[in-house]
């Protein structure tokens, strides 16, 4: 008989709890057809089984994360969406539905799978490891990204069942994730594990940032250092169809089918653009996989939140490009739009940043200076997951509405579409239809 792995089984239960429906959300993630095999007393006597524990926390949010960076993306005025499926177009038409194929049957799937799996690993291991747990990193990287996970979930969705549950605020579930960041903090530092403190105080930061709460996001924000970054990482994989293995960009933008460009940047307002954070084919606009008309963009190369980025370089977008999702340079931002900087610190901190992109120091009163930081942060992050939680803010607290409106660029004269109002995504059509606590 062929023995399998212990790790190997939990993958396998992983898996599994995958395929669970989403109102079920994973409620016995670690049930296998044989639940002996995977107990708390062999748990405890394998490390490695702890480890892919921890690794299924952070494994299911990396799964997710270029999907949705990418699909939010397109919803905003980071880039142009276009493909031959049909519901893939949802999220750049800004009308993202709960019975869309591309949103339903993918985007939402990940959101909860990532939030539901994270919450589980992380009660998991709190019980398998004991007292231990109180100083043991990967319990605290664990709690880490759990918290992110719940973070994007909220910064994403209009309301968010939790297990199903009747469908949450997203305040109410960055409050979750605040809970998930304050506890890995605590058992990360008392790890010795500074990268996973950091690593908490910059979500922390975000969290109460996107609460309104400028004060608590300041207090966090400012314990991480400047120099801090997180990547979400990437394989290559010579299998066109495992998109969550390598980097999805490489697919949409980069050209790994020379037929499917998906993804690229609006020639009508990015043909003055000249940052070098930004690089992107500039010479002519290339054809995109759109079944509605001719449409047109122009060819990104990796961004400065991509591992690949030089400056200015004509890098394409790699199977294996990291995306940073969270750093010093965030918590920087989120201390100056939160209020923390004085005048020159503020008009410092843009100028560094304007700097950074090739750009002259900005010439703008002081009034200006905050719309010209919000200007920045949209180069300094771009395609990296950031601009539609910044956007639905933006709106929230700064009443500064800068959702794409109007007809939707790319398309040649011959045809004409004006963007939806799609603002937040929707509850999921699959789990409303099974969640009997959704009005």
């Amino acid at each position: 008989m062929k023995r399998i792995p212990r790790s190997a089984r939990l993958w396998y239960a992983l898996g599994a709890a995958a395929l669970v429906g989403v109102a079920g959300a994973c409620n016995d993630i670690l049930s296998v057809d044989k639940p002996t095999l995977i107990t708390e007393d062999n748990l405890k006597g394998d490390p490695s089984l702890v480890a892919a524990m921890v690794s299924g926390a952070e494994g299911e949010f990396r799964a997710e994360y270029a999907w949705i960076a990418h699909a939010g993306a397109g919803q905003t005025d980071e880039a142009l969406l276009s493909h031959v499926w049909s519901p893939w177009n949802q999220y750049d038409d800004r009308n993202v539905t709960p019975e869309g194929g591309a949103y339903d049957g993918i985007s939402y799937p990940f959101l909860q799978r990532a939030r539901a799996t994270g919450a589980q690993m992380s009660a998991k291991l709190k019980d398998v490891l004991g007292g231990s747990a109180a100083g043991h990193a990967g319990y605290a990287r664990a709690l880490a990204y759990t918290g992110y996970s719940h973070l994007l979930i909220a910064d994403h969705l209009c309301a968010i069942p939790i297990d199903g549950s009747a469908p949450k605020t997203p305040d109410e579930v960055r409050d979750l994730a605040i809970g998930y960041f304050n506890e890995a903090v605590t058992v990360g530092t008392a790890a010795g594990a500074a990268e996973i403190a950091n690593l908490a105080n910059v979500g922390l930061a975000r969290s109460y940032l996107g609460k309104g709460d400028k004060a608590k996001a300041i207090e966090f924000a400012r314990k991480v250092p400047a120099s801090f970054v997180a990547w979400v990482k990437y394989a290559t994989n010579p299998d066109f169809g495992q998109w969550t293995y390598y980097n999805l960009y490489q697919r949409v933008s980069g050209l790994r089918s020379p037929t499917e460009f998906s993804l690229g940047y609006d020639p009508a307002t990015f043909a003055t653009v000249n940052d070098l954070r930004v690089p992107f084919e500039k010479d002519s606009a290339r054809r995109m996989l759109d079944g509605r008309a001719a449409r047109f963009a122009y060819l990104p190369f990796q961004p400065s939140s991509f591992s690949g980025w030089t400056p200015g370089g004509k890098n394409m977008m790699a199977e294996d490009a990291a995306i940073r999702f969270a750093s010093g340079l965030e918590a920087r931002y989120i201390v100056a739009e939160a209020g923390g900087m004085s005048t020159a610190e503020l008009r410092a901190f843009i100028n560094e940043r304007r700097a950074a992109g090739g750009l002259g120091s900005f010439a703008g009163t002081d009034v200006q200076l905050f719309d010209e930081l919000l200007e920045q942060r949209k180069w300094d992050f771009i395609l990296a997951g950031f601009r539609m939680p910044d956007l639905i803010r933006y709106k929230r607290f700064y009443n500064k509405d800068l959702w794409p409106k109007g007809k939707m660029g790319g398309f040649t004269a011959d045809y004409s579409q004006n963007y939806g109002s799609t603002e937040c995504w929707p509850i999921g059509a699959t789990e409303k239809n099974a969640n009997p606590n959704i009005p």
